[in-house]
């Protein structure tokens, strides 16, 4: 590359393009802006990422991803680290929020945590499936609304000792896909455990619930799958609402009279 001129991008605004003396009249996009999602995306070529790494770095803290190219290939990627969750604070609902937006966890006194769990013992239970904590912990595009929803439920949070191996298995196929690198693998499971651990109810499967699972896979028509079905069996078994981002587990839950907790 010979250095960059002043061209308009395809998405507007100003960004530079650099020649490839290989091919003459070949340029690539030095930074171009597009949506993923809820995520700005910037491509940035080599010569861009020098010269403003700085800049790169303050977008990057405000939620894009920058990827860096050469000769309009991508090498590199520069995503924010999430803020480390603080030994003294509780992960409840609050903290969820918080993390979803900015990584970060919000403390609450003990006081106001007291009377929150005491309200939630007297009160009707949510069931979260993978397809929720994933979105959540994943940061995925509507997670932010989604803990706003859940923030509004009036009883505990309850997950099975299944999801724990699914949200692994979620994990493993992001990483192997690309869609997130070993460190950001880790941040999401270890801020998963931690919620879990603070705000949630783990109920074991009982040998029952996979019995209980196989009923629930008829009529074959819904097309359920047997991680979810026995998804349906613990929810049904603990009496609590299920909140799942899944069409296909709410059209079968709803067909075996089990209560859904609306997201939206």
């Amino acid at each position: 590359m010979t250095g960059g001129v002043p061209a308009p991008l395809r998405s507007g605004g100003v960004g530079f393009r650099d020649r490839d003396d290989q091919h003459p009249g070949r340029c690539y996009d030095q930074l171009v802006i597009s949506q993923r999602g809820s995520i700005a995306v910037k491509n940035a070529g080599v010569a861009v990422a020098k010269a403003r790494l700085s800049s790169l770095l303050d977008a990057v803290e405000a939620g894009q991803e920058v990827t860096i190219t050469r000769r309009g290939k991508p090498v590199a990627r520069l995503i924010a680290v999430s803020a480390p969750l603080q030994a003294s604070a509780r992960f409840d609902l609050a903290g969820l929020k918080a993390y979803v937006i900015a990584g970060g966890v919000a403390k609450r006194s003990k006081r106001t945590t007291a009377v929150a769990d005491a309200r939630a013992r007297s009160a009707l239970m949510v069931y979260l499936d993978t397809s929720v904590l994933g979105a959540l912990f994943f940061r995925q595009p509507g997670a932010a609304r989604i803990a706003d929803r859940l923030k509004r439920a009036r009883g505990p949070l309850l997950l099975s000792s299944w999801t724990l191996t699914e949200m692994a298995s979620v994990a493993a196929i992001k990483e192997r896909s690309g869609e997130v690198d070993l460190a950001a693998k880790g941040a999401a499971l270890s801020a998963f455990q931690q919620f879990v651990s603070d705000s949630m109810e783990v109920r074991e499967v009982d040998p029952l619930d996979f019995r209980t699972a196989a009923t629930l896979l008829e009529p074959a028509v819904l097309g359920l799958r047997a991680g979810d079905a026995l998804h349906l069996a613990v929810a049904r078994r603990a009496g609590a609402d299920l909140a799942t981002l899944d069409r296909r587990q709410a059209s079968a839950a709803l067909h075996h009279r089990i209560r859904l907790y609306a997201l939206t």
